[in-house]
């Protein structure tokens, strides 16, 4: 069938952070809306339709890429560095044209949780400039891809996010006896092999720790690894899944990574971490969860740092390994939200902001009389005061059960984001009425207020009596003269699951009234 949101991002090729960032956007989308298809450009389609139950089209095979981006609504760009000329210009132009693509097919463009960077050519510049231009949401996941793009396009909003692979979980029952450091290579320059030996033997030699490998990417470093636990005896791990790699990471007591998502991975394992990498994500990243230069736990080195100053920084973090541990814990919930934001704001940018509608209620006799009509004085009407009063306390008291009532992907990102009214339930009365039921509960006397006239400027037209009841639309329920209307039912919604909650709590109210009344002297 046709794409709802199609995905566009390093997939297929077997990179343990890729893999989980689509993981974890396929997960949250279908937690919110299990009804989106979903179709995944991808490396290797087939492996990536049976992991994970999506639809999925060879990246280079253009002509069907090209078919499933006329028919889709979204066009979800993300997450990882795509936007970056480190790796080749051809990589970029690639990720620019499908962009451009998909802006001429009609799909709405979601450049989700990225970093940008690094961009050598003027020219790369001002294609990725074009490309947050022609986006119709953006969040970055660093504060240096942030910045950056602020200066490109400042009349953008754009949102500060985390990357998705923070939400990974580790498994259970994977606890070491042992006290053991793990560190997760790339060949980087030449004599970073060299370094990195002399920086795991010190570990081993100082803190008598044992030691593990992790290869993220077995396409580039499996065979690294591999020379490297030859030559320090160090043991290679091979996790079956994301999961697996927090959880080893979980228990160790030191991450030494040259990968953004091994930093990543012991984020979400709440383990100290230093990065060892000519790649500037890996410093930006540190930076924005607190370890920048200015931290005073600085644990960023790049691969021009001598072995020594390895050592130290290795030693800095370990000495400080409880207080870093507390520190990541600390920040988890807020990073782990903003990367669930992004599912739901994916959502809502294939559904759209959605509209509301207002629903009028009111409840009368089965004569017709309407117990809601307050009368020329209302403070004096008893019999509209009693149902007021219920109405006002069946929504105090069954709040939940009429905002379950309402509730959509699309209607509850409508409440109190892209219009009104806002999603807190409350109740707005008036300054007439509410001048009533502040006097009854204050049990004071209560003096009506003058009616006055709308003045409009035109002496030949008769006065207009001014409204005393709520007309800025701003509340979920407000009294509008002889009725009140229920302003939170989406347009697309049937008010029939509304009505029901609101007359099963009026009726519930009602009773509660009578069992109270009934036997009193009038």
């Amino acid at each position: 069938g046709d794409p709802d949101i199609m995905l566009c991002g390093y997939y297929g090729y077997g990179n343990a952070g890729d893999d989980s960032m689509l993981s974890c956007i396929v997960d949250g989308i279908r937690r919110i809306d299990p009804s989106l298809a979903i179709c995944v450009m991808s490396a290797c389609p087939e492996k990536t339709r049976a992991l994970y139950l999506v639809d999925a089209v060879n990246r280079f095979d253009l002509p069907a890429v090209l078919r499933k981006l006329e028919r889709t609504k979204l066009f979800l760009f993300g997450g990882g560095n795509l936007f970056q000329d480190k790796t080749s210009t051809h990589s970029l132009l690639y990720y620019v044209n499908m962009i451009g693509a998909a802006k001429r097919s009609g799909a709405k463009i979601m450049i989700y949780a990225n970093g940008i960077g690094p961009i050598a050519k003027a020219k790369n510049i001002y294609r990725v400039k074009e490309c947050l231009a022609a986006a119709d949401s953006i969040s970055l996941r660093d504060g240096y891809s942030f910045d950056f793009a602020k200066k490109l396009v400042p009349e953008k909003n754009i949102r500060l996010t985390f990357d998705p692979a923070v939400l990974v979980s580790p498994c259970e029952n994977t606890v070491r006896d042992e006290r053991y450091f793990v560190v997760l290579p790339k060949k980087n320059a030449s004599d970073a092999g060299e370094k990195l030996l002399r920086l795991i033997g010190h570990i081993r030699r100082k803190y008598k720790m044992r030691a593990f490998l992790i290869s993220m990417y077995d396409n580039e470093d499996l065979d690294y690894c591999r020379r490297l636990s030859a030559k320090t005896g160090a043991a290679l791990l091979r996790p079956a899944s994301d999961s697996e790699i927090v959880s080893a990471l979980a228990g160790a007591a030191l991450v030494i990574s040259s990968r953004l998502h091994g930093l990543i991975y012991a984020t979400a394992a709440a383990c100290p971490m230093m990065s060892f990498s000519d790649d500037v994500k890996l410093g930006s990243y540190l930076d924005y969860i607190g370890f920048g230069k200015s931290s005073g736990l600085f644990c960023a080195a790049d691969t021009y740092s001598d072995a020594e100053y390895l050592c130290m920084m290795a030693d800095g973090v370990l000495s400080n390994a409880d207080k870093i541990r507390e520190m990541l814990a600390a920040g988890l919930p807020m990073w782990r939200t903003l990367a669930e934001y992004e599912f739901s704001e994916a959502v809502r940018t294939v559904r759209g902001n959605g509209s509301g509608k207002h629903n009028n209620w009111s409840i009368s006799t089965n004569t017709g009389v309407n117990l809601l009509n307050p009368g020329e004085t209302p403070y004096e009407n008893a019999q509209f005061l009693l149902f007021l009063c219920a109405v006002i306390k069946a929504v105090d008291e069954y709040q939940d059960l009429l905002r379950v009532s309402v509730a959509s992907a699309g209607n509850d990102h409508r409440l109190g984001a892209q219009e009104a009214p806002p999603a807190v339930i409350s109740v707005f009365l008036g300054t007439e009425l509410e001048g009533i039921i502040d006097a009854i509960v204050g049990e004071n006397d209560y003096t009506a207020p003058e009616h006055k006239s709308l003045r409009i400027g035109v002496d030949v037209l008769p006065a207009i009596p001014q409204d005393t009841t709520d007309r800025n639309r701003t509340s979920p329920v407000a009294f509008t003269g002889n009725k009140f209307e229920f302003r939170m039912v989406g347009s697309s919604d049937s008010i029939a699951c509304a009505n029901i909650m609101l007359n099963a709590a009026m009726a519930e109210t009602l009773k509660e009234f009578a069992d109270r009344l009934e036997g009193v002297p009038d």
